[in-house]
């Protein structure tokens, strides 16, 4: 982040101006300008250049803290005094420098069996945001004392609190362990928030929730092995990735790295404490890998992951009512569960494009109800929403068209698959609805916008249609029952009625079309 010392308020001497928690102007301060030796934000180390508060305008005059220099945040160290940290985006225009009282985050670090940790590596992030510094990421603290700590022979650890500039409320800390004991790598993590007592972060909530009175619980690092195969096969599938979550015992500045399957299809994790798996192949479905147990106690740590392949599937979608394509145009998505070890499955959503997990599991059919769609061999829970009025399986019921399918790819290539929609009980309506006049000033009443309701008649609960939305849905429990369209003028000296009449629910009337700009029905049952 560019950044200018320009921005420091100074005194008639240069010096930047730096006030304590009593409003006290602070003259003895060292500050450290901390950056990045690279431009790749997951380069280990850090980059730290120390000077004195009374040197700070030598420093800006010098090659340090020119505008065109890059780095990440600069650090505040005083004598009983929090750190201050200033991210470099925030130091542009920044007119005042206060410190916070002095506070520390203690702990105390145990094994599963509830005995101490001496020795541990400790490092410490966040700090009043959770993406500060990245710090609480893995990165290693070097030559950042702050940040890094070793546990004494009971287990005890203790580190400098810091508040990051320009936050007054409390999103806690994280600290991170790990350690080697009796051959064993060890990791562990907790986090940890103080609002309520301290000072600076009391208004941030009435009470206090400081959660450092528990230990931080190590427990020793995963170890997983697997063979990745072809489904349709059963063969070996080499390059195919595993992306791994969670706590690394090594610093590589990610919550996540990559394992890649050999020559022989096989995989193996160690040194890291797992709490996600996803699994991605050219040419193959990905997905992620879960478990229906603690897989830690039922010792489920072997997997065999098939992956199905990809092929080339031509689809059209059809109104099963007119035998032509949709009104609307479809969304359509797919999942699968396989199995994947004992006690394993992989499983594959619209939640699994992450990273590199493999092609995302929705697509879209076009206008004519076709689509050519890249699927996996076998069978799959195809999904078909509205594209314009629904997007979640959750409004499944509410949807004009939606449905869910099972169907089999087979694995050839140039399949032809036919999915046949349903018309459910309903009304749906296209309607021309002007978007709102918003004031000309604060204080003018020239405002209006048209609000549009449906609802079943003698039914609670109703729908809307905002602007640029063209159709509006609303369902019955049987065809012929009455849905209510309601549209009316809202302004500020009052609301006029547009229109309000009922539509029989009816197959061979859809849509009803309604311009509520003029307040006329196009076309009706």
């Amino acid at each position: 982040i560019g950044v200018a010392v320009s921005g420091w308020a100074a005194d008639a001497a240069g010096v930047p101006v730096v006030t304590g928690p009593d409003g006290k102007v602070v003259t003895e301060a060292m500050i450290y300008q901390v950056s990045m030796p690279g431009r790749d934000k997951r380069v280990n180390g850090w980059k730290v250049e120390k000077f004195a508060l009374k040197d700070a305008p030598k420093q800006a005059g010098g090659e340090t803290m020119r505008h065109q220099r890059m780095f990440e945040f600069f650090v505040i160290d005083a004598p009983g005094c929090a750190l201050g940290i200033w991210p470099g985006a925030w130091q542009r225009g920044l007119k005042k420098l206060k410190l916070e009282q002095e506070y520390f985050v203690e702990g105390k670090v145990v094994d599963k069996e509830g005995k101490p940790v001496a020795g541990a590596d400790l490092t410490i992030g966040k700090f009043g945001i959770t993406t500060y510094t990245q710090v609480h990421l893995n990165r290693p603290g070097v030559n950042l004392p702050w940040f890094k700590t070793t546990t004494d022979e009971r287990g005890k650890y203790r580190f400098r609190g810091a508040v990051l500039a320009g936050y007054a409320f409390d999103m806690g800390v994280e600290v991170i362990a790990r350690c080697k004991r009796d051959g064993v790598t060890m990791v562990g993590n907790r986090d940890i928030s103080f609002a309520g007592d301290i000072p600076f972060f009391k208004q941030a909530r009435e009470g206090k929730s400081y959660w450092g009175s528990d230990p931080l619980m190590m427990a020793p690092t995963d170890s997983l092995t697997g063979i990745v195969l072809d489904a349709r096969t059963g063969k070996p599938l080499p390059g195919a990735v595993l992306t791994v979550t969670g706590l690394d015992f090594q610093d590589k500045g990610s919550r996540y790295h990559q394992v890649k399957s050999g020559a022989d299809g096989k995989i193996e994790i160690s040194g890291m404490r797992v709490d996600r798996l996803v699994i991605a192949c050219e040419g193959y479905q990905g997905g992620r890998l879960i478990v229906e147990k603690e897989w830690r106690d039922e010792g489920m740590n072997s997997l065999e992951v098939p992956l199905r392949p990809l092929v080339e599937v031509q689809g059209v979608v059809i109104d099963a009512h007119t035998k032509e394509a949709p009104l609307l145009e479809m969304n359509l998505s797919y999942r699968f569960t396989d199995p994947a070890g004992r006690g394993w499955t992989l499983l594959v959503d619209r939640g699994c494009n992450v990273g590199n997990s493999g092609p995302d599991t929705r697509f879209t059919a076009a206008a004519n109800g076709r689509f050519t769609r890249k699927l996996p061999v076998g069978k799959l829970r195809l999904l078909c929403l509205s594209r314009v009025l629904r997007r979640g399986e959750r409004h499944l019921v509410d949807d004009p068209y939606g449905h869910i399918f099972e169907r089999e790819v087979t694995g050839e290539e140039g399949q032809v698959m036919g999915i046949k929609l349903k018309r459910k009980p309903g009304v749906l309506f296209k309607v021309k609805v002007p978007k709102p006049k918003p004031r000309s000033s604060k204080d003018a009443n020239d405002w209006e916008q048209v609000v549009v309701r449906m609802a079943a008649g003698g039914k609670s609960g109703s729908g809307s249609i905002s602007p640029g939305q063209p159709y509006g849905y609303w369902p019955v429990k049987n065809w012929g029952d009455k849905v209510n369209f309601r549209a009316e003028l809202r302004r500020a000296e009052g609301r006029v009625k547009l229109l309000d009449k009922d539509y029989a629910a009816n197959p061979d009337a859809w849509p009803v079309e309604i311009d509520v700009v003029e307040g006329v029905e196009v076309s009706s049952e």
